[in-house]
This record gives structure tokens, sequence and C-alpha cells, in this order.
């Protein structure tokens, strides 16, 4: 299969962070959309043949009053995501599985490389 740049949907709690990181994931060559809600990431997800990572803010993916973020990675279990939270150290990055990576919000460098190893996981196998 050809290696396809991943699908990149950013969700924080900041309309502004959300532009910023769409803009950035765009300058590295990356397809990226901005979502306010999970069911706009379910649409652009059903509309893409290829991966599909979700970069989103930990305080959206923990929230315990509103669980539509983590049920969309429920019914998408395919779906790679990158947690944007305090991680210690130099990189300031850590794969919890392999679906998932936490990167420290600072390092973008981090959140570029996260996103391209789940995107190719999911093309190889």
């Amino acid at each position: 299969m050809r290696d396809q740049p991943p699908l990149v949907l950013t969700a924080s709690v900041s309309h502004g962070e959300r532009r910023s990181l769409e803009s950035t994931f765009k300058d590295a060559g990356l397809e990226a959309h901005g979502v306010d809600r999970a069911n706009d990431a379910d649409g652009e997800i059903a509309g893409h043949d290829g991966p599909s990572v979700l970069v989103i803010d930990s305080g959206l993916l923990e929230m315990p009053h509103d669980a539509q973020w983590r049920d969309l990675r429920k019914r998408h279990a395919d779906l790679g995501a990158v947690v944007r939270c305090l991680v210690r150290g130099n990189p300031g990055a850590e794969r919890t599985n392999e679906r998932t990576f936490h990167v420290h919000p600072d390092h973008l460098e981090e959140l570029i490389s996260a996103i391209r190893t789940l995107g190719s996981a999911t093309q190889d196998g």
C-alpha cells in the first residue's frame, strides 16, 4: 500500500490553539482539520480513505461528564490518538499503547513524529 499521510484531527479547548496546531501540521505536509465535537470528527473520518489521528488535549479526553471523545475512540478502534498532556523528560513523549501517545504540548516535533508513527502503523497492519 502506498504510504498516505494520515488525516489529523485537532481538538482543543482553545480555538486559537486548534488553529495554530492545524497550521503547524499543514506546514509539516499533513492534512489537518480542527474539530469542535466528536460528531465532527466522525464525519471527517468517514470521508477519508486513509489513516486518521486525533490530536487532543487531555482535559477534553478525560472530562468525567462528557464522554464524546472516549466514545469516538471506541467507535473507531484503528483511530490513533496523540494526547497533549504534561510528560516528564526529554523528548516529552511516551507511547502508552499501540494506538496512543502522550506528548508534551510544547514538543511540536514529537507531536508530528507521533502522528506519523500512528499513521504508518495503521497502513502497515
